[in-house]
């Protein structure tokens, strides 16, 4: 496996763990529909929760959340 795709899995890792031990519970790991992919889906009581993880080793691109664009918010809703 490419060393970016083990990059990845281990941020998406540290971020299950993170948002685990905050009391969220995880529902699906790339979760796909059609074309699009979420990293997570997550559990808060009765909030579904979507997450992207953005990982970089440098800033030379930008940072992680400069490539968030509201395009890609998808939407929240009760459970």
């Amino acid at each position: 496996m490419a060393q970016h795709n083990l990059f990845g899995q281990e941020a998406e890792s540290k971020a299950l763990n993170f948002l685990t031990n905050k009391g969220y519970m995880l529902l699906e790991k790339n979760y796909r529909f059609g074309k699009a992919e979420i990293d997570l889906l997550m559990k808060d009581d009765n909030i579904l929760v979507c997450v992207e993880v953005k990982a970089r080793t440098s800033h030379f691109f930008g940072s992680p959340e400069s490539f968030y664009h509201q395009k890609k918010s998808i939407f929240w809703w009760a459970l």
